[in-house]
């Protein structure tokens, strides 16, 4: 268009009285104003899409199968467009906290951006390793943020009325089963704690069956599976004031169910964690686990296991006496945030926005059966009546996210899991009593909290 302009204009014969000629003069000149104007305002604009040219970011992250499916493809997108350059420290999950503490105690810079779950947060918090977002965030951000996620989950990030990350995925929690072998015996969907003992009692058939796959080791697993059976209770883990509560009526009730459960288990279990308990439903070695809401889809291919087809995840069952009572649903989350020592925090910033964005979280919504172990945290995935279709599961997450809890995010919450799955496991085990485990549980976790000064 900006050639043929100044063609129709310099082949113009000139005309008696110079009137033409003065008139094409304004338009050349008009012309070339607005050839200058589109040449200046695209390079403005490429200059700012490329404002990051030449930077590098380190991402901190235990990166899952959607990393290959769906991340990194479009990570060529993201920085071709931005010019940032992302680099990926890929760490097993064991070894991922001890990693970046040691980076991030001795302040290398090494870190932009980590991807933690819930336990990190509070934790990195405390000890001054994360940068408040609002640094980095504008004002459409920040109301973004705030109107975008559920607010139970963008609390996990938040500190003194301050942001300091924010959540991208989450799961929530219940019990995989078997359907094919309640079938065979005839059994129905367990509600209660009642209803699933004596499910798994009736489906125990040792050695090529057992009731079901109970995580016993001293990991993450186990804590998460206890003190969700313990909260159906009624229970609270900590009262108001901190103060630790697996002592109590609910958690010795909790304790005793989980016992019984064990009876019914895989000997090994007593040193399980989720890859265990879910080989052992995959395999048809137990007819119930502990799970998330995505296994009901990554059990059901067919490349999974021979049973695909027969495995659904069931909401978790209450104690007789709490049926059709309400409880916090726990959650888990894993969640975005930018080191304090960042050298590149807006380009961390932008990297977030990115990968966290809907656009991306609907693309890992249809990456396949083993798109992602987590959905996402955002409102409007679960309003969306394409990932609806594609994943079921979510139908009934929605109403469990509006209501949900995270475990307590406080700054030794690694080192309270370990307390409370050391005494379990004693228990389990038989060289303690339930009482006199729980009670050690109470007693080393108030003096971890009073020597962190949280009282």
């Amino acid at each position: 268009m900006k050639t043929k302009l100044l063609t129709v204009i310099l082949s113009l014969k000139f005309v008696k009285g110079g009137i033409l000629m003065k008139t094409v003069g304004y338009l050349f000149l008009v012309a070339c104003l607005i050839l200058t104007l589109f040449m200046v305002g695209g390079n403005m604009a490429l200059a700012a899409e490329k404002k990051y040219e030449g930077v590098t970011i380190t991402v901190s992250a235990c990166v899952e199968d959607v990393w290959d499916k769906v991340r990194k493809p479009k990570l060529e997108e993201f920085e071709a467009r931005t010019g940032i350059n992302v680099v990926m420290d890929d760490i097993g999950f064991t070894a991922m906290r001890e990693k970046q503490i040691a980076e991030m105690s001795a302040k290398t810079g090494t870190y932009d951006v980590l991807y933690i779950i819930e336990p990190f947060v509070g934790e990195y918090q405390d000890a001054g390793f994360l940068l408040p977002l609002e640094e980095v965030m504008t004002k459409e951000d920040l109301e973004y943020a705030n109107s975008e996620f559920f607010p139970a989950l963008l609390d996990v990030c938040t500190f003194d009325a301050k942001l300091y990350g924010v959540p991208g995925s989450v799961m929530t929690h219940g019990f995989v089963i078997n359907k094919s072998f309640f079938e065979e015996k005839d059994l129905g969907i367990p509600k209660t704690w009642e209803e699933l003992l004596e499910a798994a009692q009736k489906l125990y058939n040792p050695p090529d069956r057992y009731g079901i796959a109970l995580p016993a080791g001293r990991t993450g697993t186990t804590q998460e599976m206890f003190e969700e059976i313990m909260i159906t209770t009624g229970g609270s883990i900590f009262d108001e004031n901190w103060k630790p509560q697996y002592s109590s009526p609910e958690g010795l009730k909790t304790l005793e169910f989980w016992l019984e459960l064990y009876k019914v288990s895989p000997p090994e279990s007593i040193n399980w964690w989720w890859l265990d308990i879910w080989s052992a439903l995959l395999t048809g070695r137990a007819a119930i686990s502990y799970g998330t809401t995505v296994q009901e889809m990554q059990f059901n291919d067919p490349e999974e296991s021979k049973y695909a087809g027969s495995f659904k995840f069931i909401p978790m069952p209450v104690p007789k006496d709490r049926l059709g009572k309400p409880y916090p649903s726990r959650v888990n989350t894993v969640n975005w945030v930018i080191t304090v020592d960042s050298k590149n925090p807006e380009a961390a910033w932008e990297f977030i926005k990115w990968i966290n964005s809907f656009e991306m979280k609907k693309a890992e919504a249809f990456a396949g059966l083993k798109g992602g172990t987590f959905d996402s945290a955002l409102r409007k995935y679960y309003d969306d009546p394409e990932i609806l279709a594609a994943r079921p599961h979510i139908k009934n997450m929605k109403e469990v996210l509006m209501n949900a809890e995270t475990m307590p995010l406080l700054p030794g919450m690694p080192r309270i899991i370990d307390i409370l799955t050391l005494n379990l496991n004693l228990v389990v085990l038989g060289d303690l009593k339930p009482e006199e485990g729980l009670k050690k549980v109470d007693e080393e976790v108030y003096e971890l909290l009073e020597e962190l000064g949280v009282y």
